[in-house]
């Protein structure tokens, strides 16, 4: 039997496939959101502006002790001890 290579010439119907659903709307949107944050932190960096935590600090504050950090970096206080005879 003679194998069958698709060689039927332009007279063979081709199955038509398909079409692809396109890219979702918020696809689109948000991968332009994206390019535009890239795009403006580059020009910053290009740029020299400063930025980092120190720029949101109060003068007093400026050399990085920030009271979140001030609060972090000390003991906790300790917990009293529990009653003899209480259930918690």
């Amino acid at each position: 039997m003679a194998q069958d290579n698709g060689s039927h010439g332009d007279s063979a119907r081709k199955v038509p496939t398909p079409e692809r659903p396109g890219v979702p709307r918020w696809v689109k949107v948000f991968g332009l959101i994206a390019l535009a944050i890239a795009i403006i932190l580059a020009v910053l960096m290009l740029l020299g502006v400063e930025h980092g935590p120190g720029l949101h600090s109060r003068a007093g504050f400026a050399t990085g002790s920030t009271p979140a950090t001030l609060a972090l970096a000390s003991p906790a206080p300790a917990l009293p001890a529990p009653v003899a005879g209480t259930a918690l």
